[in-house]
């Protein structure tokens, strides 16, 4: 399976071969203004109810000041960015992923005889990314209404691998599409926030109840904006185990990323038709024919465009990581030079390699083995890039998935309230049947508490 991605975005009109145009000049200018404001902004709480704390973590007020300004809302007024500038930032969303997958392997390598150790418990729980959401969110879906939206809404997570695979297979235009289209905006409108507010209260769950690794492993659900909010909350509400939970959050998230497509494709799509079928919804006249035996045409990989944007997203992030963390973009360079290397040696070995791999998992494993405990100069590696610190990383994407957003608004408006319902409740079944399974697994492994 090819690795799902946006469409390039032109880099100037009617000139695809131009790095530089008026459009990428002024989205980058307005990305760079929501990470500045983001990131001062900083970490906002709020305690609605004693003991629970709601953290949104810099990079959600991206998201809202974004929205405000969309063309359909404040837009219309105070003119930001058009929906060709939306479109624009769609593109850019998956390479700028590619600095952070690297600093998330860099957490996961130090941590990995611990990780060996829970593996099994981290393997297992990725079979709730795609039971969970079926077994749970499908049946009330339907309930709530759905007709076959609910296979596209509830098969999973909804994110861009799962987008372009319901694309492929109905057509975006069919129901399925305009269900995964209503779980996908649901998910970066609210995802986030949401999974803030599930670390906070399943914080208080932890040790008793739930080890705090098992809650970590649930976070990783192939989000890098989800699992981040939802890890970094957990940290700081048990600051006790925040590498670990960091490190385990990230590695099952690269594990998602890695494995998540495939297992939707192979087993989470049929298992969702026959869960349909079982709750005895008839087949409506579909006219598209789900097929594994697809002809599947790998991707090619622009390397002097990726090169190039991943030199602006560096330069983004180091701005964003002074703001944020006070530290010089001098003093960060190293750290962001040794993450931008290990960037581009991922994706010429996704360009040249013969059997395809997506390029962050790349990314993420050769961040991993160079960072592995006894490996030459790992110490020092993990020093250069421990000043780039991970949530200044991921300002940036969230800032162009939040420009995004303006192009899916009406889609979202067309799907009324029970996609978004049925989209909540998939994001919580695949957290809570992860943390069922890891925690068992845990459990029976006798890992300490």
């Amino acid at each position: 399976m090819p690795e799902q991605t946006n469409p390039q975005p032109q880099a100037g009109p009617g000139d695809p071969s131009k790095l530089v145009s008026a459009r990428m000049v002024k989205v980058y200018i307005i990305a760079l203004a929501l990470v500045i404001l983001a990131e001062l902004i900083g970490f906002v709480r709020w305690t609605p109810i004693e003991k629970i704390t709601i953290l949104l973590v810099p990079f959600v007020h991206t998201i809202w000041l974004s929205v405000i300004f969309a063309p359909q809302l404040a837009g219309r007024w105070v003119k930001v960015y058009n929906l060709s500038d939306s479109a624009w930032a769609a593109g850019i969303i998956l390479t700028a992923t590619y600095p952070l997958m690297a600093r998330y392997g860099t957490l996961v390598g130090p941590n990995v005889p611990k990780l060996l150790k829970a593996g099994i418990a981290l393997v297992l729980q990725e079979a709730g990314n795609n039971w969970g959401a079926i077994l749970i969110a499908l049946p009330i879906g339907v309930l709530l209404g759905l007709r076959r939206e609910v296979i596209g809404a509830c098969y999973s997570v909804a994110r861009e691998p799962n987008l372009s695979l319901i694309a492929d297979i109905y057509g975006l235009e069919s129901p399925e599409g305009r269900g995964v289209v209503g779980t996908y905006v649901t998910g970066t409108v609210l995802g986030t926030a949401f999974f803030s507010i599930l670390g906070s209260v399943f914080a208080l769950t932890a040790p008793a109840i739930f080890h705090p690794l098992a809650l970590a492993m649930a976070m990783g659900i192939g989000s890098a904006s989800m699992m981040t909010a939802g890890a970094a909350t957990l940290a700081e509400a048990i600051p006790a185990y925040k590498d670990q939970i960091l490190a385990f959050a990230a590695a099952s998230n690269l594990i998602t990323g890695v494995t998540g497509l495939y297992a939707s494709w192979l087993v989470g799509l049929p298992f969702a038709e026959w869960v349909y079928k079982v709750l005895g919804k008839r087949q409506e006249g579909v006219d598209k024919v789900f097929s594994l035996t697809q002809k599947q045409v790998r991707p090619k990989i622009k390397l002097g465009w990726t090169f190039f944007h991943l030199v602006l997203i560096s330069i983004l992030t180091l701005i964003g990581n002074w703001v944020a963390v006070k530290v010089p973009p001098w003093v960060a360079l190293p750290g962001m030079s040794l993450l931008f290397a290990i960037c581009v040696i991922g994706v010429l070995l996704a360009r040249f390699v013969p059997v395809y791999v997506p390029t962050i998992a790349y990314i993420g494993t050769l961040a991993l083995v160079i960072t592995l405990p006894g490996m030459p100069f790992s110490k020092e590696i993990l020093a250069a890039v421990g000043k780039v610190n991970f949530l200044a990383l991921a300002t940036p994407i969230i800032a162009f998935t939040s420009l995004s957003i303006a192009k899916d608004i009406d889609a979202f408006r067309r799907q009324g309230w029970r996609i978004v319902v049925a989209a909540l409740i998939t994001l919580f079944a695949v957290f809570f049947s992860a943390v069922l399974i890891a925690e068992v697994v845990l459990r029976i492994q006798g890992f300490p508490r």
